[in-house]
């Protein structure tokens, strides 16, 4: 059979399989090696499993072993906060189930110890689903590497019936943060997030190259390995696993297009170089990490005396501003890079409902209107 040996960027090699076996179940392991000869011998031994029909059937693996094998295969791929919230988690659920085989587990079995887990820390909704989240994450592989035949135990997300109500910006807050530091190089970054509705660290792996003044765009690409850590970086897909072209505003262009010069006389006072020509950096030329550029946000707006909010807000408050000036949620979906739908609309579901009350009251105003 036919597979891709793809290389990472870290240097590692992956590959993913495609099987059905001979009850006609779909198998699709995964895994990562130092050398492509690993990959390959890998890929043999389980076309052969598959040809003798033994794939999936051999679940003698616990889950203590499992999880150290997931852990290893997804360093490099997954970013490492992410990673480091995994095995967070997963400890938890090795230490519930430790010394059993992941095979002898059932749905109800796993439901049961995550509910009664969470009521014993009283935990919220959102924080037992987090930990859910990582378990599933386990489960599919176990089941595409060939451990766990049952492709349908999963852990039950619990809904959240409390209302979120998130903090937001205005447009006349994000025009005062504007007015207070155009000039101020450290609030790039800030102004970047909030005409673009990016990431924050995809803003912060944006290279000049990305930056179309020509046709007023902006590719966006890449994410940087290792967000929280500063230095030179390697660079990975993103979170989506697609690209994406955000337009760019005249202001937002006019802002770049200024910063583009400044900031070489900025990193010149400072004795330093753009290294991975960057479009934010460190005033060290460095790629600017996530802490850094978080505490240099909390700086800005304690002395502007605006509003706390995070960097993931700015997002929030674009896609909002967007919604409510009569952007449709596919348009929303693109621009913010959502790989599915219905995370942006179960994320903005709120600001689409109170436009529909603003709706009902213009009619109910203008056929009283008329009525008189």
């Amino acid at each position: 059979m036919h597979y891709t040996i793809k290389k990472l960027d870290n240097g590692k090699y992956w590959t993913r399989l495609s099987l059905t076996d001979r009850d006609g179940n779909r198998h699709q392991p995964s895994k990562t090696a130092d050398t492509q000869r690993e990959l390959k011998r890998w890929a043999t031994e389980l076309i052969r499993k598959n040809e003798d029909g033994t794939l999936g059937k051999k679940t003698g693996k616990n889950v203590e072993d499992l999880i150290t094998e997931y852990t290893e295969v997804k360093a490099g791929i997954l970013k490492e906060s992410t990673l480091y919230g995994r095995r967070y988690a997963l400890a938890t659920f090795a230490q519930a189930f430790k010394g059993r085989k992941i095979s002898s587990l059932n749905r109800r079995e796993i439901n049961a110890w995550l509910d009664r887990h969470a009521r014993e820390r009283n935990l919220k909704p959102a924080s037992r689903n987090s930990i859910g989240a990582s378990i599933n994450a386990l489960l599919v592989y176990s089941y595409e590497s060939g451990y766990l035949f049952d492709k349908d135990i999963r852990i039950k997300m619990q809904k959240n019936t409390r209302k979120t109500n998130r903090k937001l910006w205005t447009i006349e807050q994000i025009k005062l943060f504007e007015e207070l530091y155009w000039f101020e190089p450290r609030a790039k970054l800030f102004l970047l997030l909030a005409h673009t509705g990016l990431r924050s660290n995809e803003a912060r792996s944006l290279g000049w190259e990305h930056v179309d003044f020509k046709n007023g765009r902006i590719h966006v690409e890449r994410q940087a390995v290792m967000p929280t850590q500063s230095g030179v970086k390697r660079w990975t897909s993103l979170k989506s696993g697609n690209t994406r072209v955000i337009p760019m505003g005249k202001q937002l262009r006019k802002l770049l297009e200024r910063w583009r010069f400044e900031q070489r006389s900025w990193l010149h006072e400072n004795g330093a170089d753009n290294v991975q020509d960057l479009v934010i950096t460190g005033p060290s030329g460095e790629y600017l990490y996530s802490n850094r550029a978080m505490n240099d946000f909390r700086l800005l707006i304690r002395a502007a005396d605006l509003p706390p909010i995070t960097l993931h807000t700015l997002r929030h408050t674009y896609a909002t501003l967007l919604i409510q000036q009569g952007l449709p949620l596919p348009g929303i979906q693109s621009l913010l890079g959502h790989a599915d739908l219905s995370t942006t609309v179960q994320t903005y579901l709120h600001v689409t409902d109170e436009m529909q009350d603003r709706a009902r009251i213009l009619l109910d105003d203008m056929y009283n209107e008329k009525s008189v």
